[in-house]
C-alpha cells in the first residue's frame, strides 16, 4: 500500500505523536496499532486505515459513487466529510477488490481489541462532531463520524448516530436476508443492531485480513494469502496465456492445484447473479460440458477419483481446512485454510428450464460447488463444501458450478 503515514506502532503515551489521543483508560500497553494509508484504483481516492490484531480496517468511511449510493441531505460536501450512504444489497458489493464488507465476527474482534463493546464506542468514535457531549477518544485512529442514515427517503440522525453495514444477517418473514449493522450513539458503547431494513443507506467500512506468507504443503498452517501473484517473482503463481489473468497454485500431497477458481471467458460460463464483480471475487461459473475443456493447456478438470485423492490427503475436516479464512456467512463460520486452498462460498447457478425465469443463482456465502470431470450417467459429478462436510455427488449438466484446473495432463 501507498504509505502516507510513518508506521507507527502506538501505545498510549505515544498517541498525541502520532494524532492520537490518550484521554482512554486503556494501560500502556493495552491498544497497539499500526496506522497506514489505501488507494481505490477505482476512482484513486485515498484513506486511512488502521490495523490492529489481525485486522486492517479502512479509518474512514467508503466514499466510492456506486449507481444507487447517496450523500446525506444531497450534498457532495456530506459525501466528502462522512463518505456515501449505501443500501444493504450493494454495500455488500461496494468494498474496492482485497478488501470486504466486515461479518459480525470482524466486528466483535474489532470490539475486543480495544476493551469490549462497553468501551468501543468512546475509543473508536472521533474526537469532535458529534452532538451533546458524544465525542469520542479515537483511541486507534478509526475515527467514527456521526453520519446517520437514509430510510424512506429521509435523512436523519447526524450528529447522533454512526452505522455500518455488515454481512452478517438474521433472517425474519418480512425480510429473509435482514442484513445487520454496527452502529454507534453518544454513549460509550457500541452495538450490533438486527433490525434495520435493507433499503435503508447507511455507511460501509471495509475491512481486509493481514496478508502473512505461509508454507504451501500439506503440513502447512495459515491464513489465505493476497490473490494477486506474479509468476516471474513466484513459482506459486500460474498465468493464463489465453487472457494474462494468473493464478496462484498449492501443493497439496503430490498433486499441484490451482488456488484461485478459474475465471477465463467462454460461452456458456457466468459471473454469479451476472454481477461481474462476482467473477472478480469468485471465478466464473460454468456449464458441465465447457467446463471439460476450459482449463488451460497443462491443466485438467479433475475427475472424481482426483478429487477424493485430495480430500483423503487433507483428512477427516477437510471441509474446514480446504475453505477460506474469510466470505462464508458467520452462522457456517469460515474456515482454517490450512493447506492454501480457499474454496470460497461461490454459490451455482441452477437452471430447469429454457427461459430467463427459470434461472436461479443461489449458495453464496453459504457454499462452493467444482465441477469433476466423471459423467454420472444422468447426470454429471461434482464436489460440495459446506459447513459440516466435503462430499462428492451429480448434478444437471446445465448448472453452472465453478471449476478448480489441476496441473497435468487428462488421466
Amino acid at each position: 500500500m501507498k504509505k502516507i503515514f510513518a508506521m507507527c506502532v502506538m501505545s498510549a503515551f505515544l498517541f498525541a505523536a502520532c494524532g492520537g489521543d490518550d484521554s482512554s483508560s486503556a494501560s500502556p500497553d493495552e491498544l497497539s496499532f499500526t496506522l497506514d494509508s489505501f488507494t481505490d484504483e477505482r476512482d484513486d481516492q485515498t484513506y486511512k486505515t488502521v490495523q490492529i490484531g489481525d485486522q486492517i480496517w479502512m479509518a474512514e468511511n467508503l466514499n466510492y459513487k456506486s449507481e444507487y449510493s447517496s450523500c446525506y441531505n444531497d450534498s457532495l460536501k456530506n459525501c466528502s466529510k462522512y463518505g456515501r450512504l449505501y443500501g444493504g444489497y450493494e454495500a455488500k458489493e461496494v468494498c474496492p477488490e482485497g478488501w470486504r464488507l466486515p461479518s459480525r465476527n470482524d466486528v466483535k474482534k474489532l470490539f475486543s481489541e480495544v476493551g469490549g463493546d462497553s468501551v468501543a464506542g468512546k475509543k473508536l468514535k472521533s474526537t469532535s462532531g458529534w452532538d451533546n457531549d458524544g465525542n469520542g477518544s479515537d483511541a486507534i485512529g478509526f475515527s467514527v463520524l456521526p453520519t446517520g442514515e437514509e430510510g424512506s427517503g429521509e435523512f436523519s440522525y447526524m450528529g447522533t448516530r454512526a452505522y455500518f453495514w455488515t454481512t452478517a444477517t438474521e433472517p425474519t418473514l418480512l425480510d429473509p436476508e435482514n442484513p445487520c449493522v454496527f452502529d454507534f450513539s453518544e454513549g460509550d458503547r457500541s452495538g450490533f443492531n438486527c433490525s434495520t431494513k435493507s433499503d435503508n443507506a447507511f455507511s460501509v467500512r471495509c475491512v481486509r485480513d493481514v496478508d502473512t506468507s505461509a508454507k504451501s504443503s500439506s503440513s502447512a498452517k495459515s491464513s489465505s494469502s493476497a490473490k494477486s501473484c506474479n509468476e516471474k517473482k513466484d513459482k506459486n503463481c500460474f498465468t493464463d496465456k489465453r487472457d494474462g489473468q494468473s493464478y496462484r497454485t498449492v501443493q497439496i500431497g503430490d498433486q499441484v492445484w490451482m488456488a484461485e477458481n478459474l475465471n477465463f471467458e467462454t460461452e456458456e460460463s457466468f459471473c454469479y447473479n451476472e454481477n461481474k464483480l462476482k467473477c472478480s471475487k469468485y471465478g466464473r461459473l460454468y456449464t458441465w460440458y465447457v467446463a471439460l475443456e476450459a482449463c488451460p493447456d497443462g491443466w485438467h478438470l479433475p475427475n472424481k477419483f482426483e478429487w477424493e485423492t485430495l480430500l483423503e490427503t487433507v483428512g477427516e475436516n477437510a471441509w474446514k481446512e480446504l475453505r477460506s479464512t474469510s466470505g462464508w456467512d458467520e452462522n457456517i463460520g469460515d474456515g482454517d485454510d490450512s493447506y492454501l486452498f480457499s474454496a470460497l462460498p461461490a454459490g451455482r447457478r441452477d437452471y430447469e428450464g429454457s427461459a430467463d425465469e427459470d434461472v436461479r443463482y443461489d449458495g453464496e456465502y453459504w457454499e462452493a460447488f467444482f465441477w469433476t470431470a466423471t459423467d454420472e450417467g444422468v447426470n454429471a459429478g461434482y464436489v460440495l463444501f459446506n459447513y459440516k462436510e466435503s462430499r462428492t455427488s451429480a448434478t444437471n449438466y446445465l448448472y453452472g458450478l465453478s471449476i478448480r484446473c489441476l496441473k497435468g495432463e487428462k488421466p
